[in-house]
């Protein structure tokens, strides 16, 4: 119960603080405090969905990765902590709507990208530094190579400092992900439990599954009783007679 009402809590903190700040270095953050302009910039999860877009001149893409984003990483984790929540708190008699949100949970935590978010938060900040030296020697190679041998110092140097939501979203992944191992687990062992006995006595069993009662069942030609093809039978096919089909050829 407390893992339950822990994993909201800590995602809706991570949701309103910053995941972390960019520190902008070198002769170009020099040159941004001299006019007055921000050397560090927060990043918030809804900044991946709502400021994308307007960053880019390939809106498209932008689009279709800001909405994919908001699913997996805002959206779907929110349904996998309601569709849990079910499995936990509400008692659920009937073994097939048992199997069907225990299958449900199953795929939304499948496409619930918090995991994915951790790595490359912690990716951004080994590599980041890399991507701002990248751009700016490829553009201005002799300017960049003048500042370091005159002066000493680097054109521009990234840095990226954890803050806040990116504990907070540490804390969501380790109460969330023991309670779904636990949940599959014991959904798991629950539905194997449950025998023929504990299904209604309106239901009918076919083949393991459960079937409703309102559906229509029909016997199946070739199986049962007089239904059988004759041609399938093994004794031969004898007329009024008395005389086999076969030897009246």
């Amino acid at each position: 119960m407390l893992t339950l009402l822990a994993v909201p809590t800590f995602f809706a903190g991570m949701m309103t603080s910053p995941l972390l700040v960019t520190h902008y270095e070198g002769l170009v953050g020099q040159v941004m405090g001299d006019f007055d302009v921000s050397q560090n910039t927060e990043v918030y999860l809804t900044d991946l969905v709502t400021k994308l877009v307007p960053n880019t001149d390939t809106k498209g893409i932008a689009a279709f990765m800001a909405v994919s984003m908001g699913l997996i990483m805002i959206v779907i984790p929110i349904l996998n902590w309601l569709v849990v929540c079910l499995l936990w708190l509400v008692p659920i008699k009937r073994n097939r709507t048992l199997v069907h949100l225990a299958a449900f949970a199953r795929i939304l935590y499948g496409w619930n990208a918090l995991d994915a978010l951790f790595f490359a938060l912690f990716v951004t900040k080994l590599e980041l530094h890399l991507v701002g030296n990248w751009i700016l020697n490829d553009r201005v190679p002799e300017l960049c190579g003048a500042v370091s041998s005159n002066l000493g110092e680097e054109c521009l140097q990234l840095s990226v400092s954890y803050l806040n939501g990116f504990w907070l979203l540490i804390a969501t992944l380790v109460a969330f992900i023991p309670l779904m191992v636990l949940t599959f687990f014991y959904e798991d062992n629950l539905i194997r439990r449950r025998d023929i006995s504990e299904v209604s006595d309106d239901d009918l069993s076919i083949g393991g599954g459960v079937v409703e009662s309102g559906d229509n069942i029909s016997p199946s030609p070739g199986v049962d009783g007089d239904l059988r093809d004759p041609l399938l039978r093994n004794d031969s096919i004898v007329d009024e007679a008395g005389f086999d089909s076969a030897s009246s050829k």
